[in-house]
């Protein structure tokens, strides 16, 4: 019986994609401000790669790192407060995560018209630190994972987003191979409406969240 409310408790928590960080001990608190400083930088850094080198594929691949963020930093300012607070944080992460990812969007198919050939080699080197992050946040939280599943959402987005850094190495090879500013283009506008119709979903879920 107990283990139900717990579990119960646990689910509303991370409804609408925020960690329950109610009952988290400090050292959890400490790595999340860790990945948080790393996961920020390296949306930082892919947003300027991506613009210094034309890539869209590398824009849109920053957006995950904006996600994270937004998760761990959002579940962090709500500790302590009521559902409500929470589904405000969680409909503010989901609007964020609309209007960026649209830009983005938006950007990739305007420049389908007038392409412009990325820089592979600025693609590809960035898309190797966003590797090196992903991989040593996870190394960071791997001992806070199995207690109490608080990290299961980050758990469950690791491997997602590091094929999504592969996926820019990828493109920058094909870019530089081909010579081509499509495969570029063509995984920008993919990423960036699929990270668009991701973030509708998380909108509506809040909303409803919101209202109840």
């Amino acid at each position: 019986m107990q283990a139900g409310k717990s579990r119960r408790r646990k689910d509303q928590g991370t409804q609408c994609g925020l960690l329950d960080l109610d009952e988290a001990p400090s050292g959890h608190r400490v790595a999340l401000l860790i990945v948080i400083a790393i996961t920020g930088s390296m949306f930082v850094i892919e947003m300027i790669g991506g613009y210094l080198s034309s890539s869209h594929a590398l824009t849109a691949d920053a957006l995950d790192f904006l996600h994270d963020v937004l998760v761990y930093a959002l579940s962090l300012a709500v500790i302590g407060t009521t559902k409500r607070t929470r589904a405000a944080a969680a409909l503010l992460m989901a609007g964020i995560l609309c209007v960026t990812s649209l830009g983005v969007l938006t950007s990739a198919i305007y420049h389908s018209f007038i392409p412009e050939l990325p820089h592979a080699g600025v693609m590809g080197f960035v898309g190797a630190l966003g590797i090196l992050a992903n991989l040593g946040s996870i190394a960071i939280l791997a001992p806070h994972i199995g207690e109490r599943r608080l990290f299961s959402i980050y758990e469950e987005n690791s491997r997602p987003s590091i094929l999504g850094n592969i996926a820019v190495i990828a493109t920058a090879v094909a870019v530089w191979g081909l010579q081509s500013p499509w495969p570029d283009l063509v995984i920008g506008i993919a990423a960036s409406a699929q990270l668009f119709r991701s973030a509708l979903q998380m909108l509506q879920s809040a909303l409803r969240a919101r209202c109840r």
